[in-house]
């Protein structure tokens, strides 16, 4: 496949390290793209809004939604915007 999101995409990751509230119950820790898009399904999002850096990663979140047969929130790339006095990201 063209887009390496797309080769033998990893969805789970072990990690055994306590974590703050299980413990060292589990040690299976879902990736970025299988959770991305699956949350936002749950969630009922219409718009996923993220910036540019994810836009190859669109094809792998349409694909697994699509494999589920869940809901299918739009996702949109564009590049970051700065904003003055104005809070639009949990990173800085």
């Amino acid at each position: 496949h063209p887009n390496l999101n797309m080769r033998d995409p990893v969805i789970y990751r072990i990690l055994h390290a306590d974590h703050h509230r299980t413990g060292n119950t589990w040690c299976i820790y879902p990736m970025y793209d299988w959770a991305h898009g699956l949350e936002d399904s749950i969630e009922g999002i219409t718009h996923s809004i993220c910036t540019l850096e994810f836009e190859d990663h669109r094809l792998l979140y349409d694909w697994f939604l699509d494999q589920l047969g869940v809901y299918h929130p739009q996702q949109i790339e564009f590049a970051r915007l700065n904003l003055n006095y104005t809070i639009i990201s949990k990173r800085k």
